[in-house]
């Protein structure tokens, strides 16, 4: 409904309706490892993704740029929105919608103070994520991550497809590309990926190169927490 008066150019006061809390979060793996951070919530250390609030005039990208920058201290690339989760939190009763992309990390910058309540910037890995489930601060941590592997599982297929044809094209050796298709997690921008995928085939480059993001955005329901 639009509320605006367009004939005095004067805003008027919308009804009430309930809107959820909406927040943004990064998935930042780095060699089999991800972002996450330890942060105090509720007088309780949890474990998190790098995450928090849309704030007013912000977009979601810049909000998960920002909100990774100052809780971990890392400047990232965004490289696709993995998902958009609802959680609604057991401690407060308040409901989310969270947008959550994969980024890649560019730089860090140790000597910056982090957020309020951030103790500290750390990486692990799936297994050690797992094991430190009860740490976590909401399901939406691993289903994250997940999601963005399954993704990337699926993209990976995809150029695994584009490297066949490349092969046949380029009479490169398929034992290896493939060799250097294992070596290489599976990151970046489609796009670019399949042109470093292609300059590899025709120059047997042995230099690292963006592999695919993962497929495109799941929505992944509602989830309360336990």
């Amino acid at each position: 409904m639009n509320m605006e008066n367009s004939h005095s150019g004067a805003l008027q006061a919308e009804p009430q309706v309930w809107c959820p809390r909406v927040t943004v979060a990064t998935v930042v793996p780095r060699e089999g490892r991800y972002l996450l951070v330890e942060e105090v919530v509720h007088g309780r250390t949890v474990i998190n993704q790098p995450a928090g609030h849309l704030e007013p005039d912000e977009t979601l990208q810049a909000a998960a740029l920002r909100e990774t920058l100052e809780e971990t201290g890392w400047e990232v690339e965004l490289e696709c929105l993995v998902g958009i989760q609802q959680w609604t939190s057991s401690h407060s009763g308040s409901q989310f919608v969270r947008f959550t992309f994969a980024a890649t990390p560019l730089r860090h910058h140790p000597g910056r103070a982090l957020d309020s309540g951030i103790l500290r910037a750390l990486w692990l890995d799936r297994d050690e994520i797992v094991a430190a489930r009860e740490r976590l601060r909401s399901p939406l941590i691993l289903n994250s991550i997940d999601d963005w592997l399954a993704g990337a599982g699926s993209a990976r297929l995809e150029l695994r497809a584009y490297a066949e044809r490349a092969l046949e094209r380029e009479a490169v050796s398929p034992e290896r590309i493939a060799a250097y298709f294992d070596r290489v997690p599976p990151l970046g921008n489609f796009a670019r990926a399949q042109y470093a995928l292609a300059l590899f085939a025709r120059r047997a480059a042995a230099q690292p190169w963006p592999c695919a993001s993962p497929r495109p955005a799941t929505w992944s329901g509602s989830t309360t927490s336990t």
